[in-house]
């Protein structure tokens, strides 16, 4: 088990829905179920976990934790009030988001200081000189030295891009960071050092986090707790452990043998899906409806 069983609730998805209208020409329109009545929960200290393939509704479903998103139908909680009772500025400093592409989400003409600090500025928090200093701490707590200060996002390789979105993301002291293929867009040999500064961080400040990824090594690594996502639908919910060592669902059977490896002579996985196996079979008005 996880161990945080115990822990508070902070952040609660009931029966959560989200559709959307699609164009098939001038008069034809159809609705999408991205996310089909989802009800999960996360808590305090919990790493939770949300794979599945391409297209089964995992980034729609972390902006809806976000508030980027409005569920249609269902609700999204925080600390058990509607996350649409908070205001834009209150639900930014609980939850903070770290972005898939560190080459597309910092301003390539701002100095990486005034980057980090950019949330307090937002927010009123604080002097110019105290929004400095406290950039300066994040710069020295994510592994960055003090002279990139003032150098620009296009001086930095992607992995101290990365680097400076935490620290940006950390600057309010949120509880919650929602992470998106966090280090997908990196070279393979970086990726380890910002997974393990996530788990440091996680540690020094007591945050809770979203990982959302293909990777299953990664989420192995990172996660105590895994959501298996098919078709919006979440079709297994375990603690990491379980779910790795002795998975329940066909899908997620399907997505561990189809994981690659860098084991010497381990080959291609030889991997048969069969779509017809009544556990994957999804009512299709939960997928298209006109």
């Amino acid at each position: 088990m996880s161990g945080l069983e115990n822990h508070p609730v902070v952040l609660e998805m009931r029966d959560v829905t989200r559709t959307f209208r699609l164009s098939r020409g001038w008069l034809r329109r159809e609705m999408l179920t991205a996310v089909d009545n989802v009800s999960l929960q996360l808590r305090k200290g919990d790493v939770l976990g949300i794979v599945g393939e391409s297209g089964s509704g995992k980034t729609t479903l972390s902006k809806m934790m976000l508030g980027l998103l409005a569920p249609s139908a269902g609700e999204v909680l925080l600390d058990g009030k509607p996350l649409t009772s908070f205001d834009r500025r209150a639900l930014a400093r609980r939850i903070q988001f770290v972005f898939q592409d560190p080459y597309s989400s910092l301003n390539p003409r701002g100095s990486i200081g005034a980057i980090i600090a950019q949330p307090l500025r937002i927010h009123g928090i604080g002097t110019r000189a105290e929004r400095e200093k406290r950039a300066r701490e994040l710069l020295d707590v994510v592994g960055l030295p003090s002279r990139l200060f003032d150098s620009s996002p296009g001086q930095l390789s992607g992995g101290q891009r990365q680097r400076v979105v935490i620290a940006r993301a950390l600057a309010l002291r949120p509880d919650i960071l929602v992470c998106d293929e966090p280090t997908s867009a990196l070279d393979v040999s970086v990726q380890a050092q910002i997974l393990n500064l996530l788990l440091d961080l996680r540690k020094e400040f007591d945050l809770t986090y979203v990982l959302v990824s293909h990777n299953l090594t990664v989420i192995e690594h990172m996660t105590t707790e895994v959501a298996v996502m098919y078709l919006g639908r979440i079709v297994e919910l375990a603690d990491a452990e379980n779910l790795f060592g002795n998975s329940s669902h066909p899908y997620t059977k399907i997505l561990l043998r189809s994981a690659m490896t860098i084991a010497p002579g381990a080959g291609i996985p030889d991997v048969e899906f069969d779509r017809g196996d009544p556990a994957f079979r999804v009512p299709a008005a939960a997928r298209q409806s006109r």
